[in-house]
């Protein structure tokens, strides 16, 4: 069976202590945004991932995928091997990032690897142990293999815009989605609809219901898209959790779609050709 995305507080305060245990918190703070009162706490040994940091430096959209190489290369540096149990969490926006540098760890071959449901705010909530202060690693070698069906780039979105058996689903609000525009054919599920109001995922049975009602049960294949390439990853990791193992994330998103001028716009809500 394999293994959920998801981990739970409880779950992982049993593991604590387990030598191949490597906490990484991956908060992503939005300009002018004021941090968290946690962010000066940890989990264990969590090192900061930043998916800025972490990121294609010759990209023009940000946190735009690096190189296998550059992965490796600031994994390494993070203290992680590619053999670790790797838990992501993160202080903001019900762990939206720790679900963007889950993909990014999968997308490179790293299969031990899950998302603190609740992250700190539920641990702190619960009463359990937290650090102060940033923790240093000692240096180790990441092995990365890129794996190109997790992926997506803009001319392999156009290819697919007439196969009714791929569906793109864009995680933004539905305001924008409509209003703003979208890909051709794309479905519209927001990624609050995962979530709790207290950043904790719904069950997937709740989740299943959402993808039910929008009649891409029977699709092939789903790409998962947003803004920026963040708010997609919620998506992937519940259409994990429902059996869709290699969901791809547009990485490039609306912020490189709706700004290139020689790619078909949608408005209003979609009006798509079934799979039959």
């Amino acid at each position: 069976m394999t293994q959920s995305a998801l981990i739970s507080t409880e779950e992982l305060a049993g593991k604590l202590e387990n030598d191949d245990l490597r906490l990484i918190d991956a908060t992503f703070l939005l300009p002018g945004m004021p941090d968290p009162e946690t962010m000066n706490m940890r989990i264990g040994n969590a090192v900061v991932f930043d998916i800025d940091d972490i990121a294609d430096p010759d990209a023009s959209l940000a946190h735009t995928l690096p190189s296998a190489e550059v992965f490796a290369q600031k994994l390494g540096v993070l203290g992680i091997s590619e053999t670790d149990h790797v838990v992501i969490y993160s202080h903001m926006h019900a762990g939206l990032a720790a679900c963007r540098a889950w993909w990014m760890f999968r997308i490179f071959g790293h299969q031990n690897v899950q998302v603190l449901d609740g992250g700190p705010a539920k641990w702190v909530t619960e009463g359990r142990v937290v650090e102060i202060g940033v923790h240093t690693p000692e240096p180790a070698e990441y092995k990365a293999v890129f794996n190109p069906d997790l992926v997506r780039a803009a001319g392999q979105i156009l290819e697919t815009l007439e196969d009714s058996k791929t569906v793109v689903v864009d995680a933004r609000d539905n305001m924008r989605f409509v209003g703003t525009g979208h890909i051709p054919g794309a479905v519209n599920i927001p990624f609050v609809d995962f979530f709790h109001e207290d950043g904790t995922f719904k069950s997937m049975q709740e989740c299943a219901e959402i993808v039910k009602a929008q009649d891409i049960t029977e699709a092939d294949k789903i790409i998962s898209s947003c803004g920026s390439g963040v708010t997609a990853c919620p998506l992937a990791l519940v259409f994990h959790e429902l059996g869709w193992q290699d969901v791809a994330i547009y990485d490039g998103s609306w912020s490189e779609w709706g700004n290139n001028n020689n790619l078909p716009k949608e408005l209003g809500e979609t009006i798509r050709k079934v799979a039959k």
